[in-house]
Formats: C-alpha cells, structure tokens, sequence
C-alpha cells in the first residue's frame, strides 16, 4: 500500500478519535450542566417549601475571588481638605484626626471610621438628588462606592452606600449620607483606604451549599423573613494596621443583610450607625 494511503488512514483515525472524545466531553458538559439546573431546582423548591421564596434570576453563578491584604494608608487630614476646603487641623494623635473649615468639621479615626458634622447649607441638594450627591461628596473623599438603599423620616433622608474596592463590593465598609432641610447634614461610616496586595484566590462555597446553609441557620436563629432578593460575591473586612479583604458571599432579604464565609460561617450585617 502506498504510503500517502497509508497516511490518509492515519488522518482519518485520528479524526475519527477526536471526533469520539468531542462527543464524550460534550456529553460530561451536558450532564453537568444538567446536574446543575436540577440541583438548582431542587434547592428552589426546599427554600419555598419553607416559606422563602427567591427567583432563579437572583442565584448567581461559582465565584471565586483572591483574598487582598490592605496596608492602610497613614491617617491625615487631606480627606478633610478634598471635601471640606482649606481649613484647620485641630487634632492629629495618629489614631484620630478632626480637621474644620467653614463647611464642616471631619473626623478620622484609624480603624477606618469617620464623621463629618457640615455647616448647614455647604453642601445644598436639589430634591430627588440626594443619593447622587452623597456619593459625590464620599467620592471627593476618595471613596468608591456603590447606591444601597434611601429612607425618609420626619423629613431626614438617609442614603446608605456600600464601599467598593476595584469594583467588587466591601459588605461590611458602609457609609451614609443625612439631608434634612435641603442640604447635607452629616456623612459617616467605615471607610477602607490603602494599597491591596493578592494573597491567594479563594473559592466560594458552591451556591445550592450555601442557601441549604442559610436556611438551617435561619430556623436555628429563628429569623424572619419571607424572600431573597439577591446573592452577590464580595469582601468582608478586617480591622488592624494591615487587615484583609476576604472573599464572602452576602444574600440579602427583605429584612437584612447576611454574608457566609469560606467555612461557611453565617453572620449578619450591622447597619451603619
């Protein structure tokens, strides 16, 4: 036989054999994808039979996310300045910082918290404007954050906002913003500043694992609520000179705010005060 027939039969095996372990790794994925959906299905309708219900839309996929280190940057009063204007410096102890000008006076401490008390009518806000302007003054602070939520009381309106860092959600790092009398009373919170370094990439718990956990420690804790409206990948973290960002997931009901850890720990979220 010649040899070029020879090759072509060789080709056409090799073809053929590729061809065969294409079809068997499409079918591992269809399967597995099918586990999924079913398993997915199945915890859908375990959390309803217990009276929550959570649209599929709101189940998100395996996340994984690396675990940062945060040295924190040391604390001065240029925070002050960037929203406050040219002022004084009343107090540096190197764990706090208060720093005033006619628009207000800031407070800084060095575990991340902050206030700021601003002379009314420093910062006027247009109504219906209130979430925007709030994240624009954290903003001068140098704060990235993202819209959480906006009550109104007597006539006060609180906008909270949760910090980000390289866009992905710090949980526990909330700030608010106060507005009463059409201009910005008081903003506030947990604040993270500094440089990351990656630590090691952390996947999370798988989500079916997570919600069946979420669900045990509600009926332990006997908290209630009736629905989850999202389940999101995040950081939770750490306070100290150097702390850590840790991978969490946070769900969300009508009621609260929780995060589950790696090791599945469950704990629920302080509103920012």
């Amino acid at each position: 036989m010649e040899w070029s027939k020879i090759k072509n039969i060789i080709l056409l095996i090799l073809l053929t054999l590729n061809l065969i372990l294409l079809i068997i790794v499409g079918d591992q994925q269809y399967q597995s994808v099918q586990v999924a959906q079913n398993t997915r299905f199945q915890v859908l309708q375990i959390l309803s039979e217990n009276g929550v219900t959570v649209s599929e839309e709101v189940i998100p996929d395996a996340a994984s996310l690396p675990v940062l280190q945060i040295d924190r940057a040391a604390l001065t009063s240029q925070e002050g300045v960037d929203l406050l204007g040219i002022g004084t410096e009343k107090e540096n102890t190197g764990g706090r910082v208060v720093y005033c000008s006619a628009k207000g006076e800031m407070e800084l401490y060095s575990n991340g918290r902050f206030l700021t008390h601003c002379t009314p009518g420093a910062f006027p806000v247009s109504g219906g404007q209130e979430a925007a302007e709030g994240r624009k003054a954290l903003e001068e602070m140098g704060l990235s954050v993202r819209f959480l939520e906006e009550k109104q009381e007597n006539g006060v309106i609180t906008v909270t906002y949760c910090q980000m860092w390289d866009g992905v959600p710090v949980f526990d790092a909330l700030c608010s913003a106060v507005f009463e009398d059409g201009s910005l009373q008081t903003l506030s919170g947990q604040r993270i500043t500094g440089t990351s370094t990656e630590l090691e990439l952390w996947p999370l718990p798988d989500v079916p694992t997570t919600l069946i956990q979420f669900l045990n420690w509600k009926n332990e804790e006997r908290l209630v609520f009736s629905s989850i409206t999202s389940m999101e990948a995040g950081y939770q973290s750490s306070t100290g000179r150097s702390s850590l960002l840790a991978p969490v997931w946070c769900i969300t009901t009508e009621t609260g705010r929780y995060v589950v850890d790696t090791e599945g720990n469950i704990e629920a979220l302080e509103p920012v005060v």
